[in-house]
């Protein structure tokens, strides 16, 4: 009778080690204002899973992605991750989406051991000992300003002015934007807070523009990309600087020609580049599924690829303390093309960054 209670108490995610799929749970939108933005990157989460069952799988096991729907909304996302941990039998989340989405699963996985792999954002408060389940697969936010504002002083770019969104994005890198811009000798001109949906976006741009910044960073992700950006197009003529998150395949067909010289700081290497092993053979995946190649793609494809790195060294463990043994025996990993090193004390792989930008036809060019 004890044996029967401790089986029926046990957590669901022991059952992976009995054999069948391998359950990893992710909550990120799949509907509403980030949903279609995101698509692209479930897509390239597949186009790896896909090639890895070609291969025999893990140990010759599948491996399953099961994804809820959270809507881009933070509570959405806790009850989630609680429902796949516990109902679903997932040994691991991955892809979170968003900086309080991310905070409100680690909240209830971190003391669970639960491991949490490549979310997708850089919050720097989210990373470090305080988490140690938390394994990232693209550079903090942080990163991704100190190379725009160094991009932007090497280039002469010096009086900078910033609209950030009136939400935990743009309210939280803000002053890591402030501190970017002081310690590299630039100039903060001016700055306006705008509205998540982008409503206020010309009267910020106005008020900006009226500064005389010769470059302006952007923090906002969704709609308000699209509105602010073509509002900076109509009240200023300085370059404007965006992040990772800010700009999907959707953002670049809504700008049109507004996108032409937006210059995005990538977190994942370039897609199209001829000379990698990586980017040559993810090239040949999306031809072969008949899809025009992307960041978003490419994203969702490395950081799946990087998961199944760390289920092939939890050496036939497949439980959440097993899976994250298994991500710090990584160690230097290295895809042909993009280099992480992930360790016992080291959850952060990478602290990549590239500046690209948008050209008249909405292509990215280096």
């Amino acid at each position: 009778m004890g044996a029967l209670t401790l089986a029926t108490l046990a957590p669901r995610w022991a059952w992976a080690q009995a054999g069948g799929d391998i359950v990893i749970g992710q909550s990120c939108p799949t509907s509403g204002p980030m949903g279609s933005m995101f698509s692209g990157v479930i897509a390239g989460q597949q186009l790896a899973l896909d090639e890895s069952a070609s291969q025999g799988g893990v140990d010759g096991r599948r491996v399953k992605i099961v994804t809820l729907d959270d809507g881009f909304d933070p509570q959405r996302t806790a009850a989630n991750v609680r429902t796949l941990a516990e109902e679903q039998g997932a040994i691991g989340i991955f892809g979170v989406v968003g900086t309080a989405q991310a905070a409100g699963a680690l909240a209830y996985l971190t003391p669970k051991r639960v491991p949490l792999i490549a979310s997708y954002n850089g919050t720097p408060s989210l990373r470090g000992e305080k988490f140690p389940n938390h394994f990232t697969t693209q550079a903090s936010y942080v990163d991704e300003i100190l190379t725009t504002v160094r991009h932007q002083v090497t280039v002469k770019q010096t009086n900078v002015g910033v609209i950030y969104a009136d939400d935990a994005f743009g309210k939280g890198l803000f002053p890591a934007v402030q501190q970017a811009i002081a310690r590299a000798g630039a100039t903060l001109v001016g700055s306006e807070i705008l509205e998540p949906s982008g409503a206020n976006a010309a009267e910020a741009a106005k008020s900006v523009a009226g500064k005389s910044p010769n470059a302006i960073i952007l923090l906002a992700t969704g709609p308000a990309v699209v509105h602010c950006v073509k509002a900076l197009r109509a009240a200023s003529g300085a370059p404007v600087y965006t992040m990772s998150l800010s700009v999907a395949a959707d953002t670049i067909r809504a700008l049109g020609a507004d996108g032409r010289g937006l210059m995005i700081s990538r977190v994942t290497p370039y897609p199209w580049n001829p000379r990698t092993p990586l980017a040559r053979r993810f090239n040949a995946l999306m031809e072969k599924a008949k899809k025009p190649v992307d960041y978003d793609h490419f994203i969702g494809y490395i950081n799946t690829r990087i998961l199944l790195e760390g289920l092939k060294a939890a050496n036939k463990e497949y439980t959440p303390q097993g899976l994250m043994r298994g991500m710090e025996r990584l160690g230097r990993l290295d895809l042909n093309g993009f280099v992480l090193e992930f360790g016992p004390n080291k959850r952060d792989g990478t602290n990549f960054v590239d500046i690209v930008m948008l050209s008249a036809t909405g292509r990215y060019v280096r």
